[in-house]
């Protein structure tokens, strides 16, 4: 009786793992046939592909504004003539087809490199403008005539033999005499053989003096720009009509104006 019980069993048994065994080969096939014809794709949720999108726009337009910027910077370098060597404006961007991550560490590098750079070049930049801003090399006079000549020539009063240390420009009298460049007045008022006269420190060694004015428009201590009026066009001191004496001195020793002065 249990012989035949457990045959029952056994039988039945077997007939089911056959019905599984044949239902498992027949979803295989089937599966790899749907592998085969269609491939499945690692799945990113909508919300999480547009993040991805946008910061990959977003770090392409960093890139181009990064690239216009050293543009820029390698521009100035030689526009200013400064030596290219001590700037780089040069770094390799990532590829194109590098990884968002692989690019963001690129464009990073590029902007600590910038973040050194700049303030350099800024700094050099400035100081370059300051320096021809404090050169005296323009017009002290707009209208005038060119009477005396620096150097060696025969004293106007006297008629001996005497060196000019400055250049005479004629003009009218109650003509506007302007800074020749930017600077602190360091004199102005009565100087003997001078007559009234205006002093200006430029740096750099630079010192202009503008003498024999009618009147001074400026005092000691003053800062004045470039072109800026600073005296009147007179004949005051030792002279023979309405003029101005400029003198530009460097390092307290006496150089030709016109050496300097804009033609």
């Amino acid at each position: 009786m249990l012989s035949r019980r457990l045959f029952a069993v056994l039988f039945t048994s077997v007939a089911a793992l056959s019905v599984l065994a044949t239902a498992y080969a027949l979803g295989v096939r089937a599966g790899q046939r749907s592998l085969i014809a269609v491939p499945v794709p690692l799945s990113v949720d909508a919300p999480q592909q547009s993040r991805l999108d946008g910061l990959d726009l977003r770090l392409g337009q960093f890139e181009a504004r990064l690239l216009r910027l050293e543009t820029l910077g390698r521009r100035l370098v030689q526009l200013a003539q400064l030596p290219a060597q001590e700037f780089n404006f040069d770094a390799p961007p990532a590829a194109p087809t590098a990884a968002v991550e692989q690019r963001a560490q690129a464009v990073s590098r590029r902007i600590e490199s910038q973040d050194v750079q700049l303030p350099v070049l800024e700094t050099a930049l400035v100081s370059r403008r300051m320096a021809a801003a404090l050169r005296p090399d323009g017009r002290p006079v707009d209208r005038g005539v060119l009477s005396s000549l620096y150097g060696e020539r025969a004293d106007p009063l006297s008629g001996e033999l005497a060196q000019h240390q400055g250049i005479d420009i004629a003009g009218g009298a109650g003509t506007a005499v302007v800074a020749a460049a930017a600077g602190v007045v360091s004199a102005a008022g009565w100087r003997e053989g001078y007559g009234t006269i205006v002093e200006i420190t430029h740096g750099n060694g630079f010192v202009t003096r503008y003498a024999h004015a009618q009147r001074s428009l400026v005092v000691a201590g003053q800062t004045v720009r470039r072109g800026q009026p600073v005296a009147l066009l007179g004949e005051s001191g030792r002279t023979t009509g309405p003029h101005l004496h400029f003198e530009v001195l460097r390092d307290g020793r006496p150089v030709d104006p016109l050496a300097l002065a804009r033609r």
